[in-house]
């Protein structure tokens, strides 16, 4: 004999929302506050060298180039590799003010969207007490009326 499961299927159990719910939460809130991860930084040094390591090389190889071209007096490759690194180190130091920029514009709208959110919060708490508040005469009113 066949069984009808229908009405049990149309009802989640309360676990499964609970749960879903929990994990929703954990989502929204991984997201509201994010935390610096370990592979940021990783992510971070990994540019920072490459900015400097780049020009460097890319001097370097210049700089031998030149000296078979041109020779000079002085060493071609020793002042296009510190040129380069200069060069390089001017461009982490960007990069890093740029992150630090964005790091703080995103801290600054997280602030104010909490702000904003604490703001409507208090203004629907505001509204609930009103209402209430009227209900709570309303009823008052009526019971008066009522004995009279």
């Amino acid at each position: 004999m066949k069984t009808d499961n229908t009405s049990q299927r149309s009802q989640p159990d309360n676990s499964s929302v609970q749960e879903i719910a929990r994990k929703a939460q954990r989502l929204h809130h991984s997201r509201t506050n994010p935390t610096l991860s370990p592979l940021r930084g990783l992510g971070a040094f990994g540019v920072i060298g490459w900015s400097v390591a780049v020009p460097t090389v890319a001097g370097a190889l210049l700089g031998i180039w030149l000296d078979k071209a041109y020779p000079q007096s002085f060493s071609w490759p020793v002042a296009l590799i510190l040129g380069g690194i200069v060069l390089g180190v001017m461009v982490a130091w960007e990069w890093i003010a740029r992150q630090q920029r964005e790091e703080e514009r995103e801290a600054q709208h997280i602030r104010s969207t909490s702000e904003a959110q604490k703001q409507t919060s208090a203004s629907k708490d505001a509204a609930s007490e009103v209402i209430i508040a009227r209900q709570t005469n309303s009823q008052e009113k009526a019971g008066k009326e009522l004995k009279s």
